[in-house]
């Protein structure tokens, strides 16, 4: 369980271990036909734009349709190692400054890798914590199926 201070930001952290190498972890994040099979997407959802400028500030726009509504997610890129770690502002504002979230890649057991994605999350979502956490864990396990299908190395 998470804990949360009160008026204090707070990380949420998933870590998933991957059969692909480091290198095809990496690109899936900037992929952008890949990245719309598991990026924000949603089992209901209808993904209608995936637009990914994978540089260093270097800016992101993925949009899902859910229902009547879009379902909009934004940032900027502060870090790119290739291939070991991404760094990005997050928002579902495209105005809003956004909230910092890194993936860290690292080679694990034959040839797989382990990722770890930490989301600094503002106060004021506290009570959303276990949502955050849940979209970070769904799309992660989703990651592991665009990889299990290959991903492009380039």
């Amino acid at each position: 369980m998470l804990t949360v201070l009160p008026n204090k930001p707070f990380d949420i952290t998933s870590v998933r271990l991957y059969d692909a190498p480091p290198d095809q972890v990496f690109n899936a994040w900037f992929d952008e036909e890949r990245a719309g099979e598991w990026l924000f997407a949603t089992p209901a959802g209808v993904m209608t734009k995936v637009e990914i400028d994978g540089r260093f500030g270097g800016r992101f726009t993925v949009v899902e349709r859910r229902g009547e509504e879009d379902a909009e997610h934004f940032g900027i890129f502060t870090e790119i190692r290739w291939p070991s770690r991404i760094a990005f502002t997050f928002s579902t504002a495209k105005d809003e400054p956004g909230s910092p979230v890194t993936i860290d890649i690292v080679p694990y057991e034959h040839g797989g890798t382990k990722l770890t994605l930490t989301h600094t999350v503002a106060p004021q979502w506290a009570d959303y914590s276990n949502q955050i956490s849940s979209s970070w864990l769904r799309m992660l396990l989703a990651l592991k199926s665009v990889l299990s299908e290959g991903v492009s190395g380039s």
